[in-house]
């Protein structure tokens, strides 16, 4: 079995080397260690605007606690527009690997100009795809990490496509640390195989198609970047390393709580005998 999404949104599967269930983060959540907070920044502004939309939605997040605020925060980020570009961005992946396993997918108004972006570039670039969508896990950091790669290109290029609304030498750090870890897994999941398998590409460099859709004035485009993995192998250590390092004082910390709330529950049964 490939990996599953499970408790606390990690990876859960068979660890490559000892066949152990094991939990994986995710490379996203690694590389967000690295990001400045753009797409918080951003997730916050559609709550903003769902808010300001729907009056319901403001009566409802002011007495809102726990998980009804979760939920409250969620439908005004739905009505300010953050799932639509999420719903556009996984059309268009999706039409994108269809494609490339020599499928003929439906393309709809939605994401047409966005696609027929894509393939210009790729034309140009004169590129095409090995392998399209699998599953690979680094166990080489400090905490075993996870991810699905978006592809792997005819030039041994490790590919991703985002469709973010803009670019930043933090987003482009970030990519960097994302798919340097994909670069540097060792395995990979092969699903006609049912099992790991050694995985290879390029680790110097690695791709990022950046296809956003909302372009302002600028017609529908598609960028290529070229990532320096090294460096974000770099970043994607020390990431790694922080992760581990906060997951194991957070542990440590709720123990601390536990017993805090003990004592200061014999205290108050001391005082009130």
């Amino acid at each position: 079995m490939s990996l599953e999404v499970g408790q606390y949104g990690w990876y859960w599967g068979p660890h490559p080397e000892t066949g152990n269930r094991t939990g994986f983060r995710r490379s996203t959540s690694i590389a967000k260690r690295i990001d400045n907070g753009d797409l918080k920044q951003w997730y916050g502004g559609c709550v903003a605007k769902g808010i300001a939309q729907r009056s319901d939605l403001a009566a409802l997040a002011v007495n809102a606690d726990g998980g009804e605020l979760r939920e409250t925060v969620e439908m005004a980020a739905d009505v300010g527009g953050a799932n639509e570009g999420r719903i556009k961005g996984s059309a268009l992946h999706l039409a994108v690997e269809l494609k490339a396993r020599g499928k003929d997918p439906v393309v709809t108004d939605l994401i047409a100009p966005q696609a027929a972006a894509f393939r210009r570039r790729m034309t140009e670039m004169d590129w095409t795809f090995e392998r399209v969508e699998y599953q690979v896990v680094n166990v080489d950091l400090d905490l075993p990490v996870a991810g699905r790669v978006d592809g792997m290109l005819s030039a041994g290029f490790p590919f991703d496509l985002k469709t973010s609304k803009s670019v930043t030498p933090y987003t482009i750090l970030a990519w960097e640390v994302q798919i340097a870890i994909y670069a540097r897994a060792r395995w990979r999941w092969d699903d006609w195989e049912d099992q790991w398998v050694p995985h290879e590409c390029d680790q110097r460099w690695g791709v990022a198609a950046h296809v956003p859709f909302h372009t302002g004035d600028r017609p529908p485009f598609c960028d290529f970047y070229m990532l320096d993995l090294e460096r974000g192998w770099r970043y994607a250590k020390i990431a790694a390393a922080l992760e581990a390092t906060i997951g194991a004082d957070t542990k440590a910390i709720r123990q601390d709580m536990k017993a805090w709330a003990v004592n200061r529950d014999q205290a108050e049964l001391g005082e009130a005998a």
